[in-house]
């Protein structure tokens, strides 16, 4: 051990020979100090090498082990020791416990986990995301770059030190990327499309457009879905400032009024006398005379603005109060956008009366001249079909127009149509059953045909006649009244709108036209237009929004909306003007909502369409529950169910029961093929939304299902039934059509003898065809007189 040597050592050294020559060790000292030349130490310190690293030694003459000079040899004081600054380390593990070459950084080593072989100075820095330092180096990582965008994987870790690309599979997610309206964090910043975010988004639970107070989240677009905020509904709106987002009337755009409640979120609330504008005069809402206490420009002593709107002197009124242009006569009203109107309305609460309208015969000076009714006798339009004059401001009668008589003994109402009226046909008093053809004669009903709340007929001079609901731009009428067609064989008329077929072969059709099923792209229109070039239809139909012909060589053609396979071509993607054809064997076909049904020659019932979205078989089985054998006669395709006649005279019905339609007598929503109990020959059937009704071969008719509106013709208006019906009054029936949809308009109509046509049930919109109310047993429906 190294100490300071004293000087003693230096003496006996020289006096024993100096000159170089090393004292002799222990094992030559001589014995008994005999060899007076050779010193003995006497203290510890005479045996000190210099050397820290080997111990201190120690001054022991004839103990085991020592030399010459009576010194022992030190023990080492630690297994890691440094001579150069003379301590020890303090390492007491095994300095290279791993084996992997380097001694563990508490011994001084550079291993950093002496327990890891996989750990050390060499190794390669893996890609983990445990953040393994393999190579005991903090500052790397392992990179690891899958989509190649030259940034390294966030999963990729050292400790604290990572890849910074947040989507490694994605190269175009990394953080120099640009930030776009994604949902994606493109940057890997930790914020979603944070630079696009242009508007704040709040939650809107109430419904009224103003979102939440301070609530508000950036998007680049409206946020999907209902707010986490709100309970059941709502949605982001891009207003926010609403105090109250549970009371759809309290927001910053609703009025205040006086109820204890801050409405419009103004920060507290007012209550009787209340004067927000400070302008003098109290709230209106509140008892006083303020019309608009948020603005001080109104109230009863402000100057009056020139407007057809503006009242800021609250007393009611406009200096325009009618709306047509001229100021009331005398007005002091200022500025405004009427500044530089007329101030000469004679009548202010009167539109049509003013210097610039013209006199009609009323008896009122219309045009402020101050004279009244000149020249008002070219005007008189008001008796039907008579050339009429004002007298005394009121039109009065004076001839008959071409085409009209007075046939009912008196002007009063004006002169009687003879050319299609159905009580004068061609002269006073030739009654018709239902109309009156052009004069020559009065014209019956041959077929009649109806769905929805509208009805139409055809007569048997090939003119149709259609009344009920308005069919697209078709008007609402409660008498027939006469489409703008002729030479028509045969009609059917669908959810919203009708067809016809000519005697020629043609297809014309007119209504609604929303999903095309017109045959052309545009608006609906009231006037028939053509379908394709046929001469060769045989059959027509019109469903719900789609339209079929059946050409002679049995070519089913059809156009409008195919969701669910209506055209029956294994597709739903067919919709459009373009009729899609397909052939087939029928000879006549009839359509229901999404689905259509077809008879053969020899009597086979097939059907079509009525699939689900997914494309899996409807729940009410349209095409799955039909009968699959018999021979058929008829059949009618209602809103969601279908009914057949046998030629073994049964009838069979399928589909929805919810009103029990089918006659099945438990209201379960599918059922099917079920035989309707009749006794009797059924002739022909037709099912409509929620009742059914048959002809039978007597004249007779049977009808089952809802009664609302007195559908059933057996004098009852509520409740339902499964049991056939006997219809009160008819004995002569010839063809037969039941009309109405789901909840709404459910009524009948039948051809009789001699073409008399009569109608019962719901007459809400006119559509059992003559004015007055529901009809509990049949009532005659007659052209316009």
């Amino acid at each position: 051990m190294k100490r300071v040597v004293p000087l003693v050592g230096c003496l006996w050294w020289v006096a024993c020979g100096g000159g170089g020559a090393k004292p002799p060790d222990a094992a030559s000292a001589p014995d008994g100090g005999s060899d007076a030349s050779v010193p003995v130490c006497s203290a510890a310190s005479e045996c000190d090498d210099g050397r820290f690293c080997n111990g201190e030694e120690r001054c022991e003459p004839g103990a085991s082990g020592a030399n010459a000079f009576g010194c022992v040899e030190g023990d080492a004081p630690c297994m890691r020791c440094d001579e150069d600054t003379d301590t020890c380390r303090g390492c007491d593990v095994e300095p290279d416990a791993d084996g992997d070459g380097y001694e563990d950084v508490a011994c001084g080593g550079l291993d950093c986990d002496d327990s890891d072989r996989n750990v050390s100075p060499d190794a390669t820095e893996r890609c983990d995301p445990e953040g393994v330092d393999e190579d005991c180096d903090p500052a790397t990582f392992g990179f690891r770059d899958q989509d190649m965008d030259g940034f390294a994987d966030a999963r990729c870790c050292n400790g604290e030190t990572c890849g910074n690309d947040c989507d490694d599979a994605n190269g175009n997610v990394h953080p120099t990327q640009a930030e776009t309206c994604n949902g994606v964090d493109d940057d890997c910043d930790g914020t979603l499309d944070e630079s696009l975010a242009s508007s704040m988004w709040y939650p809107d639970c109430d419904g009224d457009m103003f979102g939440r107070i301070g609530e508000g989240i950036a998007a680049c677009s409206r946020p999907p879905g209902v707010p986490a905020e709100c309970s059941g509904s709502g949605v982001y709106v891009d207003t926010a400032g609403d105090c109250d987002d549970a009371r759809p009337g309290v927001n910053p755009g609703a009025p205040e009024v006086c109820n204890g409640i801050d409405d419009d979120c103004s920060g507290g609330f007012e209550g009787p006398g209340e004067d927000d504008d400070d302008d003098g005069f109290a709230d209106s809402a509140c008892g006083g005379d303020d019309c608009r206490d948020s603005d001080a420009a109104y109230h009863p002593d402000a100057v009056e603005v020139c407007s057809s709107f503006t009242d800021r002197n609250c007393d009611g009124r406009s200096e325009d109060h009618d709306g047509d242009g001229f100021l009331i006569a005398g007005s002091t009203c200022e500025g405004g956008t009427l500044a530089d109107a007329p101030r000469t309305d004679c009548d202010d609460d009167a539109e049509t009366t003013n210097p610039g309208a013209t006199d009609v015969c009323n008896g009122v000076d219309d045009d402020c001249d101050t004279r009244t009714d000149e020249g008002a006798s070219a005007l008189c339009d008001v008796l039907p079909g008579a050339t009429e004059v004002c007298t005394a401001g009121t039109c009065t009668f004076s001839a008959c127009e071409s085409g009209t008589r007075e046939c009912e003994g008196g002007s009063a109402n004006g002169c009687e149509n003879i050319r299609f009226g159905g009580a004068h046909c061609g002269a006073c008093g030739n009654a018709c059953a239902f109309a009156c053809n052009d004069g020559m004669g009065c014209d019956p009903v041959r077929q009649v045909e109806g769905d929805y709340v509208h009805m139409c007929a055809l007569t048997m001079a090939g003119y149709v006649y259609c009344w009920g609901r308005r069919m697209g731009p078709w008007p609402e009428y409660d008498r027939p009244h006469r489409v703008d067609i002729s030479g028509v064989a045969q009609i059917d008329v669908g959810y919203n709108h009708a067809c016809a077929r000519k005697t020629d072969g043609q297809v014309w059709c007119w209504g609604d036209n929303f999903d095309q099923q017109l045959g052309f792209v545009g608006d609906g229109t009231a006037t028939p237009v053509r379908v394709s070039t046929w001469t060769d239809v045989v059959d027509v139909a019109a469903g719900f929004y789609m339209s079929c012909a059946l050409r002679s060589g049995g070519q089913l053609c059809c156009w409008g909306d195919d969701g669910e396979d209506a055209f029956g071509n294994g597709a739903t993607d067919s919709s459009g003007a373009t009729p899609v054809c397909r052939s087939t064997s029928y000879t006549s076909i009839d359509l229901g909502q999404r689905y259509g049904c077809g008879l053969t020659a020899a009597g086979a019932l097939s059907c079509w369409g009525g699939v689900g979205s997914s494309g899996s078989p409807s729940s009410f089985g349209m095409v799955s529950r039909a009968p699959s054998s018999g021979v058929f006669t008829d059949v009618s395709t209602g809103h969601l169910y279908a009914c057949a006649v046998r030629n073994d005279a049964r009838v069979f019905c399928w589909g929805d029961n919810r009103e029990l339609q089918t006659s099945y007598a438990s209201t379960t929503s599918a059922v099917g093929p079920v035989e309707v109990p009749l006794t009797g020959t059924p002739v022909d059937v037709d099912a409509a939304a929620e009742h059914t009704c048959v002809r039978m071969m007597d004249g007779t008719m049977r009808c089952w299902g809802l009664r609302a509106g007195g559908a059933l013709g057996d004098g009852m208006t509520s409740g339902h039934t499964a049991t056939p019906q006997t219809v009160v009054g008819i004995s002569d029936a010839q063809q037969l059509v039941a009309g109405g949809s789901l909840f709404d308009g459910n009524s009948v109509c039948v051809v009789r003898t001699g073409g008399r046509l009569s109608c019962f049930g719901d007459n809400d919109d006119g559509q059992i065809g003559s004015p007055g109310p529901d009809a509990l047993t049949p009532r005659d429906a007659i052209t316009e007189r």
